[in-house]
């Protein structure tokens, strides 16, 4: 299954509320962490045994999909 480009064209038509990239606080969830299992309940998850992160896969019902990897952030309303 091929993802990329849409994932690529979906960021760069959407300006991110929060950008994951710039975070400090941002951390990949790990292949062993619960967060892990419970997004494997609702997408084709797995986890990468070369960097120990969960990684996931969701295909729409029109067939275009989205991939990438969970992540654990904090965020400050203000």
């Amino acid at each position: 299954m091929f993802c990329g480009l849409v994932v690529l064209f979906a960021m760069a038509a959407l300006k991110p509320v929060n950008s994951s990239r710039s975070s400090v606080t941002t951390t990949p969830i790990s292949c062993s962490d619960q967060r892990c299992s419970w997004g494997v309940q609702s997408s084709n998850s797995g986890c990468s045994t070369q960097n120990n992160i969960c990684a996931y896969t969701f295909q729409y019902g029109d067939g275009s999909c989205t991939s990438g990897f969970f992540v654990s952030d904090v965020l400050q309303f203000v």
